[in-house]
């Protein structure tokens, strides 16, 4: 198996609402590392993070 896919990306930019990172190696990881990153900085910020399923 490849492990090949797309990573899509929903942002708060009025230019570029959604973000599509195409053809990414093993892009579950990827997902992770962007929202493990996405975690830090608002615990840095000391906001509160709700996931949506």
């Amino acid at each position: 198996m490849a492990n090949i896919g797309d990573v899509s990306l929903l942002t708060s930019s009025l230019e570029h609402p959604e973000v599509r990172l195409e053809n990414v190696k093993d892009p579950v990881q990827v997902r992770e590392l962007i929202r493990q990153a996405y975690m830090a900085e608002q615990n840095r910020r000391g906001l509160t993070y709700r996931e949506e399923t």
